[in-house]
């Protein structure tokens, strides 16, 4: 079995989703395996594939705005988390909620049980979340190609700045519970953990996906090029992010990502509640 290649860095919002594209495309054509940990140079509001770009409320001067070519919902960045990326070669067709819920997820929820999150409360969730007491602490969205699949996604370390996110993002209104009132409501890890120190959630993150047998690695000149290009030319193209490929697949009031309204759990599995 190869070594993993952990990539880690600090970029702008266009860069970190052209770094993912690039290494989707090498897992599949070369079968290498891939883990970054990764942060934004700005805050950065990114909206899903099929998203309306209505649903940002309001663009502002020191947040950096692009759209991902994954499904989901909005999310915000800032330091205040976690962001990784996984890129895998496929040995078969699985689905996504598959790998999620028997892969990914179960990874995850054993980096919150080390850093001391009682067991007895964390959950691989639907729509590749995974939960602490029910609630989302980590969102995930996936995105296959040919022989290999992305999966990326955000781990909460603090509460959110609601009032941040309220004058960023549309909150969406419900009878029974404003997305305001849902957004306020989600812990951080560290509410729920022994250690509270970021650089150990990394650590712990990069042992558990490639359980020890990875190598530090950098991108030479050439891949940088080819990086900066599709972030140019892609993700940092406006068209791109107001529109995406297809308009009339856009959809309103997506919402905030980490909001889920299905309180709907599904059978025990292995050491982590329910999913």
């Amino acid at each position: 079995m190869s070594e993993w290649e952990v990539y880690l860095g600090e970029y702008d919002a266009p860069t970190n989703l052209a770094i993912d594209d690039y290494l989707l495309e090498k897992a599949s054509e070369e079968g290498t395996k891939s883990l970054r940990l990764y942060e934004f140079e700005s805050p950065s509001v990114i909206l899903a594939r099929n998203e309306c770009f209505s649903d940002i409320k309001d663009v502002k001067e020191d947040v950096d705005y692009t759209r991902r070519d994954t499904g989901g919902s909005v999310i915000y960045c800032d330091d205040n988390a976690v962001f990784y990326s996984i890129v895998v070669p496929l040995e078969e067709n699985r689905y996504p909620e598959e790998l999620h819920r028997e892969y990914f997820g179960p990874k995850i929820a054993d980096v919150l049980d080390e850093v001391g999150v009682e067991k007895e409360f964390l959950g691989v969730g639907e729509h590749f979340s995974v939960r602490i007491d029910g609630k989302t602490v980590s969102g995930n969205s996936q995105r296959k190609k040919k022989d290999a699949v992305l999966y990326h996604g955000v781990l909460a370390l603090e509460p959110w700045n609601v009032e941040r996110l309220d004058s960023l993002i549309q909150l969406r209104e419900k009878q029974e519970k404003s997305e305001y009132e849902f957004v306020e409501s989600l812990p951080g890890v560290f509410e729920h953990a022994e250690h509270s120190e970021k650089g150990l959630v990394e650590d712990l993150l990069i042992e558990r996906f490639t359980e020890g047998e990875y190598i530090i690695s950098e991108f030479n000149e050439e891949e940088l090029d080819l990086i900066n290009e599709i972030a140019e030319e892609k993700y940092g193209n406006k068209e791109w992010i107001r529109n995406a490929t297809n308009p009339s697949t856009l959809k309103k009031d997506q919402g905030f990502c980490f909001v889920d309204w299905t309180d709907e759990w599904k059978e025990e599995i292995k050491d982590y509640g329910f999913y």
